[in-house]
């Protein structure tokens, strides 16, 4: 299962909500991998998708990055591109 985590951060007056992008093992629930390099943030609550995107049969993953771009990572969480329009 893969799924946005929540996180939050007060700096000064101001709080900051941000998402970690992770995949949990569906068999015992335990952590197989998370994104947790704050350049790769996604947006909390932004929808997950999966898909063959360079055709090589294995699924890459798809979400909206914390600045509201397409941002897209491979089966492994590895960053792979993330848009700018």
């Amino acid at each position: 299962m893969i799924a946005i985590e929540l996180g939050h951060v007060r700096i000064g007056s101001q709080e900051l909500v941000y998402g970690t992008l992770r995949a949990v093992s569906g068999e015992d629930g335990s952590d197989l991998w998370a994104v947790t390099n704050a350049a790769y943030l996604v947006a909390p609550g932004a929808g997950i998708g999966a898909a063959d995107l360079d055709h090589d049969g294995l699924p890459e993953v798809i979400t909206i990055s914390d600045d509201g771009y397409p941002i897209a990572f491979d089966r492994n969480g590895n960053f792979l591109w993330q848009s700018t329009l």
